[in-house]
């Protein structure tokens, strides 16, 4: 708990790859806490590093697959990597599980307005 609050800080700072590390030695400490991963996945988002934040919004799916945080944060990387369609899917699937999250409904209105401008 003390490293994921050592990361939350560092994250707040601004200090992303000095948040990775807080947040992998909590991994380290306990591989079966999603938020762990979750929010690492959002330090390599704001590093532009997708494919490790993808990894990271995986693998805390693998360990609670109604997560919402992780799944808003793998919509949100469909959507800055514009795969729209794919984001969609998951923007669904939180309103599904957290109908009144404005997060959900900010990111699905965005993606909507840029599958309709692509068409």
């Amino acid at each position: 708990v003390e490293a994921k609050e050592r990361g939350n800080d560092l994250f707040k700072a601004g200090k992303f790859p000095e948040a990775i590390k807080e947040y992998d030695e909590a991994i380290k400490r306990n591989p079966k806490d999603p938020t762990f991963f979750s929010n690492r996945a959002a330090c390599y988002m704001k590093l532009q590093e997708m494919n490790h934040a993808l990894a990271d919004c995986d693998t805390a799916l693998e360990i609670n697959p109604d997560f919402v945080k992780a799944i808003t944060r793998k919509a949100h990387i469909y959507f800055w990597t514009k795969e729209y369609h794919k984001a969609l899917q998951w923007y669904e699937k939180g309103m599904a599980l957290d109908k009144d999250n404005e997060e959900l409904k900010d990111g699905m209105k965005r993606t909507l307005g840029q599958i309709s401008a692509a068409q």
